[in-house]
């Protein structure tokens, strides 16, 4: 759950959307501390269960734009329910709680693959597991004043600038900063959820993200059910084997929401 003082920050965060909506003139760039911002999403995400699809751009100059999507589910500890985390990319399946990562394939009941990790997950233990995946919510579900590594593609990005743009329905949370010599931009609503994340990898590479908010489904019904699979060395040995292929396939679509894309690392 969020502390206390993150959610006050949230709550600051908030209240100066509602100010310059109600200022004369409606000023329509309001300058607010980065960790207010930052507040913001740590409450949003620590608060309950959330999901994000999220649509991923590679957009290259000398070889065009390549798209991809997946879908990130995350659940907060409450009471005697750990925190997880639900991974679904193209057809794998990718689980993480209580210091174990387990991953599997849709409709592929055969197999599964397992490794762990200690203390609290986050992008960067989970890149030691995984391809890297940009998981800014999961940055942010673990908390702390200031913008911890959001994605593996600019794990060294400072932010240093906030502000609130648009007013209304039309007013989000812009933050600014650089990695190296590079530009990086996050972009969230007024509640805290995440929006984008637009990072410049190299001259003329650009990495844009796009969330939209869909349901979590029940968290309980997330973790996979491994009686009678096959533990495997490697993900690449969960592909499917003779035989496999659309082997009590459905079981596990539709549990959690439609599948989403490719990885999107």
């Amino acid at each position: 759950m969020a502390t206390v003082a993150v959610m006050l920050a949230a709550s600051t965060l908030l209240a100066h959307v509602e100010i310059a909506a109600q200022s004369p003139g409606a000023v329509e760039r309001v300058v607010i501390d980065v960790r207010t911002a930052w507040a913001s999403a740590v409450a949003a995400y620590r608060a309950k269960p959330t999901a994000d699809r999220i649509s991923v751009s590679v957009r290259d100059e000398s070889r065009g734009t390549r798209r991809d999507e997946y879908t990130v589910r995350l659940s907060p500890a409450e009471g005697e329910r750990p925190e997880s985390m639900l991974l679904e990319l193209g057809s794998l399946r990718v689980f993480a709680s209580q210091g174990q990562v387990l991953a599997w394939l849709d409709g592929v009941r055969t197999t599964y693959w397992r490794a762990t990790y200690e203390g609290e997950l986050d992008v960067v233990t989970l890149s030691r597991l995984i391809p890297p995946v940009s998981l800014p919510q999961l940055t942010a579900l673990r908390g702390g004043e200031d913008v911890g590594v959001v994605t593996m593609f600019a794990p060294d990005a400072a932010w240093t600038a906030a502000a609130i743009t648009g007013l209304d329905d039309e007013a989000r949370v812009r933050v600014d900063g650089r990695a190296g010599d590079m530009a990086a931009q996050m972009i969230l609503m007024p509640t805290g959820r995440f929006v984008s994340l637009s990072v410049t990898i190299a001259p003329g590479t650009i990495v844009d993200l796009k969330m939209t908010p869909i349901e979590p489904g029940d968290p309980a019904e997330w973790k996979p059910d491994l009686t009678g699979r096959q533990r495997v060395e490697t993900l690449a040995e969960l592909r499917p084997r003779a035989g496999d292929a659309g082997k009590n396939a459905g079981k596990d679509a539709g549990k959690n929401g439609s599948a989403s894309g490719g990885a999107g690392r």
